[in-house]
């Protein structure tokens, strides 16, 4: 998958706002974490720390689902 523009800067924000572990699951495994949006780009959502959240890759996908 392409990586948008900014994302790594914005993942590097994230990760050491949550300190390297899973908002949700704890987990610092980082390979598995991934920094998403709270509300899309696509929907106006902007690469900022408080439009984001460190979740392990399975989370990030069930947050995106709804």
């Amino acid at each position: 998958m392409p990586q948008r523009l900014g994302q790594q800067s914005f993942k590097a924000v994230v990760l050491g706002a949550y300190g390297r572990r899973c908002a949700i699951t704890g987990n610092k495994v980082q390979p598995v974490l991934q920094a998403g949006h709270i509300r899309p780009l696509p929907s106006g959502g902007e690469h900022r720390l408080d439009n984001g959240l460190l979740l392990k890759s399975d989370v990030h996908i069930l947050f995106d689902c709804g």
